[in-house]
């Protein structure tokens, strides 16, 4: 049984949470027009989870999905593997689907895609792995064997040496019938979860009760990883802010989010050379790529994608913690009426939406989004922070809305701990305090630990 689950990428926040107004609303919620939903999450009512244990007031950050982590999130290695649509396979002329998958390929080129990255043993289970796929044509794989090959599916070896060698696994589209392109590629990993206890990864039948569920057979109910489960089980909130790609998103309308058939929830990477025109953005900030300092350079990329809301949702139903929601600072009207709507359909009521705008908004040294509200604010007459305080507080009304109150939801403010008068211009955006539109500020002090669950 694997037994050490690592995050090289978690980062635990220690959040202060200061209590604002600890009354809610008792409004009924309101029942306006649910979103249309991209797809739908097998039910899960046959397996069985453990009984909440939280901790009180616990809460953490989880690592965005990404074949570098070294505890993959989802049991489908796949939606966490590097996109086959990205800068340079879109330069060389290559079309893909609305899924990111390719709808051809001219002679002679090929797409790849890492989904694990830098592993070594002990990190993820070793075993034969089953790799599922629709349409027809031709995979390829690296630093694996090839157990055995048929229509729609291969059987792979993956394992590592004994020593602390590092290995990285790809697999490569390398021919697909434009009739019928290959697509919905998911590479699952080695053996399952017994269904009485889906916090342990099972190697195989013979360690569970007759309850054994592989997850090849029963990826679509399992859908994650059980380490990362273990781990996160013992936490009363669980911060989405790297799941859903908060940082430099250019997500804003509905029909931008991220979906469950899409190939990865990593994102798609876009960068100043290629399919995003800032110059002629319809907000203008055409100064994205010339201010803005990183300590490796100028910011330059942005992102589309991330985890979808369904899964986000999902996740927190079944591990009984509240989610929270960063919505991405482009983000209209719309998609947060339709995002706030499909939460207040499918979360248990039990557990409260906490929702934050975007991420680190006061800066803009390392994000697009301080470039993004710094520019708004220009138009409006306010600092970068007093136009944050304004948008925070139109899409924190947005969310009343649609819960008919505020029983259900938590509303929080980002704020800086090395300079707090920044957490004030964007509480006073227009010179009244406006306390009573929040429940609590959050700052952040970060600290990781490279082994932080055995």
């Amino acid at each position: 049984m694997h037994k050490k689950y690592t995050i090289n990428a978690l980062i635990l926040v220690v959040i202060a949470l200061i209590s604002c107004d600890s009354s809610r609303n008792s409004q009924d919620s309101q029942s306006e027009n649910p979103p249309a939903s991209s797809g739908s999450i097998a039910t899960y009512n046959n397996i069985t989870y453990p009984l909440a244990n939280k901790q009180a007031n616990s809460g953490i950050n989880i690592t965005a999905a990404s074949a570098y982590n070294t505890g993959p999130l989802f049991v489908d290695l796949m939606k966490s593997a590097q996109p086959f649509k990205r800068t340079e396979t879109l330069k060389a002329g290559i079309e893909f689907d609305s899924n990111g998958y390719p709808l051809s390929l001219p002679d002679g080129l090929k797409v790849e895609s890492y989904y694990l990255t830098g592993f070594k043993k002990g990190e993820i289970p070793e075993g034969l792995y089953t790799v599922l796929y629709d349409g027809e044509g031709e995979l390829e794989f690296s630093n694996v064997d090839v157990v055995r090959e048929e229509k729609g599916k291969y059987i792979i070896d993956i394992s590592f040496p004994d020593d602390v060698s590092r290995l990285n696994h790809s697999v490569t589209i390398k021919a697909t019938t434009p009739s019928g392109p290959i697509r919905n590629i998911r590479i699952l990993m080695a053996g399952g979860i017994c269904a009485n206890d889906p916090l342990h990864h099972a190697t195989s039948a013979a360690q569970c009760d007759e309850d054994f569920m592989s997850f090849s057979d029963h990826y679509g109910e399992i859908i994650y990883n059980p380490d990362m489960l273990r781990f996160l089980k013992d936490f009363s909130t669980v911060r989405y802010m790297d799941l859903m790609q908060t940082n430099n998103s250019i997500i804003r309308n509905w029909d931008d989010r991220p979906t469950l058939p899409n190939q990865t929830w990593t994102g798609l990477t876009l960068g100043n050379d290629l399919n995003y025109d800032a110059i002629n953005d319809p907000d203008n900030w055409n100064g994205l790529f010339n201010f803005g300092e990183h300590k490796e350079g100028k910011i330059n990329k942005l992102l589309r994608g991330g985890v979808p809301v369904e899964i986000l949702v999902d996740l927190a139903n079944r591990m009984e913690f509240n989610p929270w929601f960063c919505i991405p600072a482009l983000a209209s009207d719309d998609y947060t009426h339709n995002f706030a709507s499909y939460v207040r359909d499918n979360l248990k009521p039990n557990l409260i939406a906490h929702i934050e705008y975007s991420n680190e908004i006061w800066g803009t040294a390392l994000f697009s989004q301080g470039l993004y509200a710094s520019e708004q604010g220009k138009k409006d007459g306010l600092t970068q922070t007093q136009w944050t305080g304004k948008r925070a507080e139109e899409v924190f009304k947005i969310w009343e809305s649609v819960f008919g109150g505020t029983d259900h939801i938590y509303r929080i403010l980002g704020g800086q701990a090395a300079v707090p008068v920044r957490t004030e211009e964007t509480l006073y955006y227009n010179g009244a305090p406006k306390i009573k539109s929040i429940d609590a500020v959050a700052i952040g002090h970060y600290y990781a630990d490279q082994n932080l669950v055995t």
